[in-house]
């Protein structure tokens, strides 16, 4: 699973000018880590939810 939300991801980022909405269901709670850290390199405009964040919170600069 790890590797295809990095490949979604990545497709996703060369399209230009997106971003992510993340939402409190189970795969983006198990896996908020890697779509954060994604998104951040990626450099992607990213909105989640405070509960995804909760644990995930020193990954955001």
């Amino acid at each position: 699973m790890r590797q295809r939300i990095e490949r979604e991801i990545t497709t996703f980022a060369r399209l230009g000018n997106g971003g992510l909405i993340i939402q409190g269901s189970p795969l983006s709670l198990v896996h908020r880590e890697l779509i954060i850290a994604l998104a951040a390199r990626h450099k992607l405009d990213i909105d989640v939810l405070a509960t995804v964040l909760a644990r995930a919170d020193e990954v955001i600069e």
